[in-house]
């Protein structure tokens, strides 16, 4: 007759007791924050899909951690039982079972097929919400398609190593996945040496970076689980097998490295108003009108074709590129001011490459072309179309330049929003939670260009042209300097 219990039915300070579980999940080993003391922690589950939390010390770390392989059986009897201290708390585990040396522990054969739990998974569509959120975490199921050459960084806390890999799943928009220094050595060479059979992935309290758009990388306190035995991970690699083509594609065009709006353009993407805008924000949508008729400018500087680094050269004068050093060609790449608008303010914004393309209609060579016949470029057309419309535009903080002491910002993405959308997305008038004390006056573009006029509406870029802009180090594609013109147009 079988003794043991069920996880449920083991309660603090209970004695003499047994169970059956798999391990679920093993986190990496990590120290204290507060004393020098190791530990590493597990997850357990039984048959009935029940969960408990299992946690190692010091030297129990080297002698019970490699006996815990995780996905496998095992029958503990008589570990110390105790309740979790509600700080310390995760996954809304409150019991834990502290194996020591003592703790008795006895590998079984495996007689299932299927571990008997359920994971909760972040659409890769709805990860823009948790992006840069210190106390917000994800979890993810994913395929992995490609893994990238591992790198050094040094940053303010030292040195170290990250690898990323490329992942995708059914909504078939791929991601950039960081693994950082313990996590390349033991996850992330088992992903390596399975790549040939499409490893899946269950990778639970991962960040959300905003790395050309949106990217997820790995937490002291994540746990990547390859292959696990469970229903949506098989799915998940039958998928797989069928859009090998996909993935073909995917790596061969890297648009796992490009800003890809599918992630932030949904129907619960929420706005803020431009008067509530804070330089501390990773990013904000704002709903707006663009113009820049009045902005004197050039759109268009010389830099390298790949690492966008500005440079002071002639148009395809060949030399080594000191940001991406590679031997390059200098091209032109198209770069203008704007000003978004809305009934709350106003703030200048940047466009870079195709995005100011697009809503300029000429590319970079004919605004450098014009530039040099000394024409201005031929763009009542669109100021018209502008004046009509309205746009969802995704910016982010930039530097100031030419000693503005106004916020400016990079544009990342924008599309031509309409009422019937605006009716339906969620405006945020404040970025915090919190209770006026008084009723808050919105000033309007109407007021504000009676109090105080932006000055840098009117600023004559011509004048700047000799001075850098400073790069922006998160921007999609790596912001600009300015360089300086040997010639300025003739605009009246």
């Amino acid at each position: 007759m079988d003794d043991c219990l069920s996880i449920e039915e083991i309660l603090p300070g209970m004695k003499s007791w047994s169970a059956k579980i798999i391990v679920q999940e093993k986190r990496q080993p990590a120290t204290a924050s507060a004393s020098p003391t190791r530990y590493q922690k597990l997850i357990f589950v039984d048959a009935k899909g029940s969960q408990v939390e299992g946690i190692l010390f010091n030297h129990a770390i080297q002698v019970m951690g490699p006996r815990l392989t995780v996905f496998k059986r095992y029958k503990i009897s008589n570990a110390e039982v105790r309740l979790i201290d509600e700080k310390y708390r995760t996954d809304g585990l409150t019991t834990q079972w502290v194996i020591s040396t003592k703790t008795v522990v006895e590998e079984l054969p495996d007689d299932t097929d299927m571990m008997p739990t359920r994971f909760s998974y972040t659409m890769f569509k709805d990860l823009a919400q948790f992006m840069e959120q210190k106390n917000q975490f994800v979890d993810i199921l994913a395929v992995v398609i490609s893994v990238l050459p591992v790198t050094s960084f040094t940053n303010e806390f030292g040195t170290g190593r990250v690898q990323k890999f490329v992942v995708i799943n059914e909504e078939k928009l791929p991601l950039q996945l960081s693994l950082f220094n313990e996590f390349i050595d033991n996850e992330g060479q088992k992903i390596a040496e399975n790549m040939n059979n499409f490893p899946v992935i269950v990778c639970r309290r991962l960040k959300v970076k905003p790395f050309n758009g949106i990217a997820l990388s790995t937490r002291k306190d994540s746990t990547i689980l390859i292959d696990p035995p469970i229903q949506e991970a098989m799915l998940l690699k039958n998928w797989a097998t069928e859009n090998a083509m996909l993935f073909v594609q995917v790596i061969k065009d890297k648009s796992y490295a490009r800003y890809n709006p599918d992630l932030f353009t949904h129907s619960s993407q929420k706005f803020t108003l431009i008067y509530f805008l804070q330089s501390t924000q990773k990013f904000a949508w704002v709903r707006a009108s663009m113009s820049f008729e009045n902005i004197f400018q050039r759109y268009w500087y010389m830099a390298c074709k790949k690492s966008f680094k500005a440079i002071d050269a002639s148009y395809g004068y060949s030399y080594s590129c000191n940001k991406c050093s590679e031997h390059q060609k200098a091209t032109p790449r198209c770069r203008f001011d704007v000003i978004l608008s809305d009934k709350s303010g106003r703030v200048t914004a940047t466009l870079f490459g195709d995005l100011a393309e697009k809503l300029l209609t000429y590319s970079a060579l004919d605004a450098m072309q014009y530039f040099h016949k000394n024409i201005e470029l031929p763009l009542m057309h669109v100021h018209e179309a502008l004046r009509a419309k309205e746009f969802a535009v995704q910016i982010q903080p930039a530097a100031s330049h030419y000693g503005d002491p106004q916020q400016r910002y990079t544009i990342l993405h924008y599309y031509e929003s309409n009422f019937a959308e605006a009716s339906t997305q969620q405006t945020i008038e404040s970025p915090g939670s919190f209770l006026l004390e008084s009723p808050l006056q919105i000033p309007t573009a109407e007021t504000q260009d009676a109090q105080s006029p932006i000055t840098s509406v009117q600023i004559n870029l011509a004048s700047k042209f000799d001075e850098a802009a400073t790069p922006q180090a998160n921007s999609p594609e790596t912001s600009p300097e300015l360089i300086s013109a040997s010639k300025k147009p003739k605009l009246a």
